[in-house]
């Protein structure tokens, strides 16, 4: 299999949000609930809710002026050999929060819009890439079904680099509609991953019409595994369902090394998180200070 990009640039549609593998600062862009502050309502003199973050003006200038988005990337390593297999794209955005701009923007009706610029940055890193990576682009299922990303993935003859990794909840309603969106990528070779957080993840029959190439485990399911009997068997029961899916396994946040035993000890296939290092500009694949200790486990 080789190398890879995780691009995760995440949109909130509604429901639990997945829980987070990183700081406020290095999160991937996941949502969670908005900031709201009191204001009043001037036509009833009663009070009503404002989100705070940025207004529809800041959307449109994200989308049309270059450079106001900027795309950090995170590793992800083969936890069988150790090497650096691939990275995952993250956004940064000036003054508010990313779950801030994405929910800004699915309030406006711009999320396909927004989020496809975010692809575009990202996409432009390719040629970046190193040798035998392949790079995943997260979009939610709007920007999924938006005419923007299609139009995006099929300025590229090839996307044997590109994963699409769908973000947030996907019930069986909407997922025969996001298999289709998602074809004429996956005929250029992209592949597909979805979240099994396991709270409030995709369903099951989403994942079966979705037909995923990777499950992407939180860091719910990995903070003090080695310590905890009860998500080892959970993270157990992913492995098994993503065997009958013929799906690989992506475990997120790691941080420890008790935590990267006991994921290589399970035979999950792919980690990521603070273990490996943090999100940098560059696309660059390195040795990384756990890399020896995977092997060793592994052999």
């Amino acid at each position: 299999m080789g190398r890879f990009v995780v691009l995760a640039y995440r949109a909130h549609t509604g429901g639990a949000p997945p829980g987070s593998t990183r700081t406020a600062d290095e999160a991937r862009v996941r949502t969670q609930a908005p900031t709201h502050v009191p204001t009043t309502n001037g036509s009833s003199g009663g009070s009503s809710e404002r989100r705070v973050g940025p207004d529809i003006n800041a959307i449109v200038r994200a989308c049309r002026e270059e450079g106001r988005v900027r795309t950090v990337f995170q590793p992800i390593v083969d936890m069988r050999t150790g090497a650096m297999c691939g990275f995952e794209a993250l956004a940064r955005f000036p003054m508010y929060r990313p779950d801030e701009w994405f929910q800004a923007a699915a309030d406006s009706g711009m999320a396909g819009w927004f989020e496809t610029t975010i692809l575009r940055a990202a996409l432009a890193s390719l040629p970046d890439l190193p040798a035998g990576c392949f790079m995943s682009v997260n979009l939610s299922p709007d920007a999924i079904q938006a005419p923007e990303a299609r139009s995006a993935f099929g300025e590229y003859e090839s996307l044997d680099q590109v994963v699409i990794e769908i973000t947030g909840q996907v019930d069986s309603a909407e997922a025969a509609a996001i298999a289709d969106a998602l074809e004429p990528a996956r005929s250029r070779g992209a592949r597909v991953s979805v979240d099994e957080s396991g709270r409030g993840g995709t369903c099951l029959i989403s994942l079966t019409t979705l037909h995923p190439d990777f499950l992407k485990l939180e860091r719910s399911l990995v903070a003090g595994i080695d310590e905890l009997p009860a998500l080892q068997k959970a993270v157990g029961a992913a492995l098994a369902l993503a065997g009958h899916l013929g799906a690989g396994v992506v475990a997120q946040g790691i941080e420890t090394e008790g935590e990267i035993e006991t994921v290589v000890g399970l035979g999950v296939p792919y980690g990521q998180g603070f273990a490996f290092g943090h999100a940098l500009p560059q696309l660059m694949a390195h040795a990384h200070r756990h890399e020896q200790t995977i092997k060793r486990l592994s052999a």
